[in-house]
């Protein structure tokens, strides 16, 4: 019986880089990989413990449940993302009255059309009437198009 691959399961998990659904199959596979090894090499007169056996098998259970959430999570935040820009597009060119603070703390209503979005690692911003960045919670109404 060979156990190669087990002895350099540890420095696997932690030199793999985090890819998504990649890294989760490997733990999977190595959890499964050191379980079945510590079966074929367990003492027959003195076998595992049920207890700590069914342990094992829980934990295997958790750490598959955990991977599903976490892909669920991953696809639902990244569709909630697609539908904020789709809408953040949308107002693109429409009259907006919003709120703008100056540097000693006033606090202006503004009106202006919304000619930009803008993505930084601060968060996203209006940018209205080419020059003016706003917060998307400092947008207090949407003006409908003038026919």
């Amino acid at each position: 019986m060979s156990i190669t691959g087990v002895g350099n399961t540890g420095a696997t998990a932690q030199t793999q880089t985090p890819a998504a659904s990649q890294s989760a199959q490997d733990l999977q596979n190595q959890f499964l990989l050191l379980l079945v090894t510590q079966l074929q090499h367990q003492d027959p007169l003195n076998p595992m413990d049920s207890a700590d056996f069914t342990s094992q098998l829980a934990q295997f259970s958790s750490l598959e449940q955990l991977t599903q959430v976490n892909t669920g999570l991953k696809a639902l935040t990244a569709a909630q993302n697609s539908m904020q820009n789709a809408y953040l597009v949308n107002l693109i060119g429409k009259e907006v009255i919003y709120e703008s603070s100056s540097l000693n703390g006033e606090v202006k209503v503004l009106q202006g059309t919304v000619t930009g979005i803008s993505y930084d690692s601060d968060g996203t911003y209006f940018i209205i009437n080419g020059t003016e960045r706003t917060t998307i919670g400092s947008i207090l109404q949407v003006m409908q198009p003038q026919a």
